[in-house]
């Protein structure tokens, strides 16, 4: 399930900027947290604390998408 909603984001980066290179450079700065704060969370809190709060954290704002104003 994950996967999917990651995959998905990442393939509709059209809505983000028009600019492919903008796009890919965005896209790069995300990952770059997430591939070197994923194994000291883990080794210091366990999976399942940081799991949940970071679903909680996107689902929100993903929710927060849909009511922004599309001029934003």
């Amino acid at each position: 399930m994950a996967g999917t909603v990651y995959f998905g984001l990442s393939l509709s980066g059209a809505i983000i900027s028009d600019n492919p290179f903008l796009y890919m450079v965005l896209s790069a700065l995300m990952e770059v947290p997430a591939y070197t704060l994923t194994i000291p969370l883990v080794r210091r809190l366990g999976s399942k604390g940081p799991l949940s709060s970071f679903f909680l954290t996107s689902g929100v704002v993903l929710l927060a998408l849909a009511f922004t104003p599309s001029g934003q």
